[in-house]
């Protein structure tokens, strides 16, 4: 892999120093599983940069919970909760039919919550990514071809955009949903 990205910064920072100096205010985000760990993370981060979230849940008292800790730590109503089971097809559909969506979006994972939140976060401030979608993103840098040695990276069949067209035509068939 050529002129991968990175930020620059360790793997094991924190997710609000990632965002520090960025103002989210007006723009919208979309955290699954954003009740705990790195999701509530996360949201944490992007809400008191100023974004407002919705915690996406299959658990609504738990995602509420979630929401009204952030909002008093934040001192704002930024975080709000919608319902969405992955595993239910009508969920997502109903979730998706309410949200304007990008199927290249990307998450990232790992280490301490605050620490694996700082991927998630720099993906949706780093001006490093401004206009790029579609990567696999994983400790602050576009992740590497998959080796055993190392044990991370992304595998070659998923960087493939003809089988990505066809799981994503798969999936718009599945669903019944035609986005993007």
């Amino acid at each position: 892999m050529t002129d991968r990205i990175t930020s620059g910064l360790s793997p094991f920072t924190d997710a609000a120093v990632v965002l520090k100096g960025h103002d989210l205010t007006g723009r919208n985000a979309i955290v699954t599983g954003g009740a705990t760990g790195i999701g509530i993370e996360t949201v944490r981060a992007l809400a008191g940069a100023g974004a407002h979230v919705t915690i996406a849940v299959r658990n609504r008292a738990a995602g509420e919970a979630a929401a009204a800790e952030v909002n008093a730590k934040v001192g704002a109503n930024r975080a709000s909760v919608g319902m969405l089971d992955l595993s239910d097809l009508a969920t997502v559909a109903a979730f998706a039919q309410t949200r304007a969506y990008d199927k290249w979006d990307s998450h990232g994972q790992s280490k301490t919550p605050a620490q694996g939140a700082s991927t998630s976060v720099w993906a949706a401030v780093g001006p490093e990514l401004e206009g790029v979608g579609g990567l696999y993103l994983e400790d602050l840098g576009q992740a590497v071809t998959f080796s055993l040695e190392a044990r991370a990276g992304v595998m070659d069949y998923a960087l493939d955009p003809e089988a990505a067209e066809r799981l994503w035509a798969l999936s718009e068939e599945t669903t019944g949903l035609r986005v993007g």
